[in-house]
């Protein structure tokens, strides 16, 4: 099976590499556009809200439904309200 080494020219550079060097950058228009590694590894973009922000499950408590959950949304998953969530542990002492 042959290997087709295709030559794409750079966005950034206008060099012509090959097409297994390059990686496709999303474009305006429906034509491909390409940019090659050196170029993508100088003009890295900027990820923005990606990363550290990542929710942890919290422990909540659903006094509707007497429900202990822990979960990344403030929502309970049995009755699916979040009216009546106190966060944190609760216990049967502080029930009483």
């Amino acid at each position: 099976m042959p290997v087709l080494r295709l030559k794409v020219k750079c966005v950034s550079c206008q060099r012509e590499v090959a097409k297994l060097e390059s990686r496709q950058v999303p474009s305006m228009t429906k034509d491909p556009r390409y940019q090659c590694f050196l170029c993508f590894k100088r003009h890295q973009p900027i990820q923005w809200g990606l990363g550290d922000e990542e929710k942890k499950k919290q422990a909540w408590y659903c006094a509707r439904c007497n429900y202990h959950f822990k979960a990344k949304k403030e929502k309970c998953p049995y009755c699916g309200k979040s009216d009546l969530l106190s966060a944190g542990k609760v216990a049967v002492r502080d029930l009483l």
